[in-house]
């Protein structure tokens, strides 16, 4: 655990970004009764709410039940204003090292941090995650768990932040020669992505992949319900969910290519080796 804060301090250089989502504990000891209060009274209100139902509706019936449940709570405040968003510090590539008493074995975190973004680099990056990553046929697992026997475990994925995104990269390893070749071998797998194209084949099963993670966000009523509240949240807007499908479906080897080259760069790059004590 104080790898992983660590390395999100080094991914985020600044505070907004920085910090666990809910504070250290050093930070949820020093909340008062009335700081609960307020920030409830600010932002747990109805004009900061999105009800959704799902399911077999009957909207006459259902029109009543929310009117009489919902329509007697009071709107709230004004919600403040987010703010403009703080730009993270320039710095180059980051490597550091860790001597963890509670670690079982040498490990290390890798992270690419993705800002700004460009239009459509999302998606790309989007799939990549899938590519590298997501299940026993991605790349990354293939060579590192089933070829080579780098690594003993392996995980990642994307990290969103509003504005901000982070590819992160988690192995743990025999001993240190084993983290030392593993990490070599997951940046040789990111300087193939820069200079070949990605097999159609290969891009294919990434995108059914997502698709069946997709699909799977409207299996059942409750994780309908909270997909739709996450698109009127994010502004895409349930008439929105189509268009932005395609545009997942529609990278190719030729943007991927593009992505790559624009954010994973040595001086986006994050290191962070921890070593047993």
């Amino acid at each position: 655990m104080e790898s992983l804060f660590l390395f999100e301090q080094l991914l985020f250089p600044d505070f907004a970004y920085g910090h666990p989502l809910i504070g250290t504990e050093e930070d949820i000891k020093k909340i008062s009764e009335e700081d609960v209060k307020s920030f409830y009274a600010t932002y747990y209100v109805p004009n900061n709410a999105i009800l959704c139902l799902a399911g077999r509706v009957d909207v006459d019936k259902a029109r009543d039940l929310v009117s009489r449940y919902f329509e007697t709570i009071p709107r709230g405040n004004d919600i403040p204003a987010a703010g403009q968003q703080p730009k993270l510090p320039p710095r180059g590539g980051v490597t550091e090292a860790l001597t963890d008493s509670l670690a079982p074995a040498p490990a290390f975190h890798l992270g690419y941090r993705f800002s700004p973004l460009q239009t459509g680099d999302y998606y790309g990056l989007k799939i990549l995650d899938y590519l590298l990553l997501r299940g026993k046929s991605c790349r990354l697992y293939k060579r590192l768990v089933k070829k080579e026997r780098f690594a003993i475990y392996l995980s990642g994925g994307l990290d969103e932040r509003k504005d901000r995104m982070a590819l992160k990269i988690f192995a743990v390893n025999n001993n240190e020669m084993m983290a030392e070749r593993c990490q070599k071998a997951v940046l040789s797998e990111i300087t193939k992505l820069k200079t070949a194209y990605v097999p159609e084949e290969e891009l294919s099963r990434a995108k059914n992949m997502f698709k069946a993670d997709y699909l799977h966000r409207v299996s059942t009523c409750l994780e309908k319900a909270l997909f739709l509240c996450d698109a009127s949240i994010s502004g895409i807007g349930p008439a929105g969910l189509s268009a932005e499908f395609d545009k997942y479906m529609k990278v190719t080897p030729a943007s991927l290519i593009g992505v790559i080259n624009r954010h994973f760069t040595p001086e986006r790059t994050v290191i962070l080796n921890v070593q047993k004590k």
